[in-house]
């Protein structure tokens, strides 16, 4: 299950923190993001979501509009469109 189609559907999100990641996830708003390589803050994380319906309800709602602003068809058509005229205005 891909993270973008988790953020589309509204879920909870665990990942993995990298620079990427944190470019358009906040920890604790639109995704639980955790260590690679660290099966215990795996764990834990998912005992959290687990635990804490609001927590899950909240990050499900944050994540969709982080998906919209980010990472939907027309926010990816609009970051294109840019780049696009970037370059064209280049001399």
């Amino acid at each position: 299950y891909k993270v973008t189609q988790a953020l589309a559907t509204g879920r909870p999100v665990v990942t993995v923190a990298s620079p990427e990641t944190e470019t358009i996830l906040e920890h604790e708003k639109e995704a639980l993001l955790i260590p690679a390589e660290d099966p215990q803050a795996l764990a834990d994380a998912l005992i959290s979501l687990a635990e804490n319906r609001h927590l899950c309800e909240s990050m499900g709602a944050h994540g969709r509009l982080a998906y919209e602003a980010h990472l939907s068809n027309t926010a990816m058509q609009q970051c294109l469109a840019t780049m696009c005229d970037r370059v064209m205005k280049k001399p």
